[in-house]
């Protein structure tokens, strides 16, 4: 697998010719005609081409390059010789699993300095991944044993009692921007308990 763009991205095609040819070269990128082709030394050429958004296919970049050689001989090309390529994404990446829990004897209530464990996966290879917690930077790790994702937040006196809230944000290789964020399944109790009523008496 190519490097990974997406929209803004510039897409660039080096190319040697075996002879001298013609200043007609003519290429399309994502079936469209390329912003620049210029000769840069001889027979090394350059075209460039800067993804649009409404450029929709997603995949493999596809590119014609259409060339001439002094004779008039034509020719194209479609494939590179190095197996390099470039992959074109425009769709942000998922959250696909997202479990939240304490280490609390029941994991679904916290108190202070309870541990908030978040763990998530994504539907695709996410990076520059970030976490927060009752609106407070989280710790997040990535296991590569179990392929998954982890935030780790220790509640505080100051945090706001009721169901815990948390924010992820996080890019995709093309560096496509996601977020999400949502109201947990753990409550968050740091009052003491009370008696409503107290009585003493002897006979």
């Amino acid at each position: 697998l190519g490097d990974v763009y997406k929209r803004q991205s510039i897409i660039t095609i080096n190319f040697t010719a075996s002879e001298t040819i013609k200043g007609d070269v003519t290429v399309t990128i994502l079936d469209q005609g390329a912003d620049n082709i210029t000769n840069l030394d001889g027979n090394f050429w350059r075209a460039t081409y800067t993804i649009q958004d409404e450029d929709e296919t997603e995949g493999e970049v596809e590119f014609i390059i259409s060339f001439s050689d002094l004779a008039g001989n034509t020719n194209t090309h479609t494939a590179t010789t190095d197996g390099s390529s470039v992959e074109y994404d425009r769709t942000p990446s998922e959250l696909t699993s997202i479990i939240t829990q304490s280490d609390h004897i029941n994991p679904e209530w916290a108190r202070v300095a309870s541990l908030i464990t978040i763990e998530f996966e994504a539907n695709e290879s996410i990076e520059f991944v970030t976490a927060k917690v009752n609106n407070r930077n989280a710790t997040v790790e990535y296991s590569d044993e179990d392929e998954v994702w982890y935030a780790y937040y220790y509640m505080r006196t100051t945090d706001t009692e009721g169901f815990v809230t948390f924010s992820i944000e996080f890019k995709d290789l093309a560096g496509n921007i996601s977020d999400t964020s949502r109201i947990s399944t753990v409550f968050f109790d740091k009052t003491k308990p009370l008696f409503d009523s107290v009585s003493i008496y002897s006979n």
